[in-house]
């Protein structure tokens, strides 16, 4: 059961921010890591020309200022669309969606953790993990859900030379 507390947490946040704006944030994440590189790598000569090598951090601060910049930027035309949606009577329908997508984006982070835990062979011999109607769920869809950040990663990578 414990390892249901964070897909409610997730459906719970989900339900306060609305689908829209938790679709936005998981874009701005995917956006920041597959392009920020691409972005920082033209930032840096103009950041280090306003503040020199900042002692050591140059490459450190144009990325978290690009980090800020695009999370912004997302977040913003999210709340955009949010406000315009909730003008109609779909704002119920971005509520409900956002529950479902929070529960889903939660499950799957706990899905990967618990992977990395069989991976790295942490003890799962506790009494609450052998009486988990929850956990022999996560181990069976714990490789389907690697499998899956595995073939978005590439998808990242050929986005980012195509640039």
């Amino acid at each position: 059961m414990f390892l249901l507390l964070p897909v409610a947490y997730g459906a719970i946040k989900g339900l306060w921010k609305g689908l829209i704006l938790e679709v936005a944030s998981l874009a701005a994440l995917v956006i920041i890591v597959v392009f920020g590189v691409k972005l920082v790598s033209m930032a840096s000569p103009t950041i280090n020309e306003w503040l020199g090598d900042s002692a050591g951090f140059l490459p450190f601060l144009p990325y978290l200022l690009v980090f800020i910049a695009i999370g912004f930027a997302v977040r913003f035309i999210g709340l955009l669309l949010k406000k315009t949606v909730n003008l109609t009577p779909l704002g119920l329908l971005d509520k409900v969606g956002g529950a479902f997508f929070g529960a889903l984006k939660w499950g799957f982070a706990v899905c990967l953790l618990v992977y990395f835990a069989n991976i790295a062979g942490l003890d799962t011999a506790f009494a609450t993990v052998k009486e988990s109607t929850v956990y022999p769920f996560y181990i069976e869809a714990a490789p389907s859900a690697w499998a899956f950040v595995q073939w978005v990663i590439p998808v990242g990578r050929d986005a980012l030379g195509a640039l």
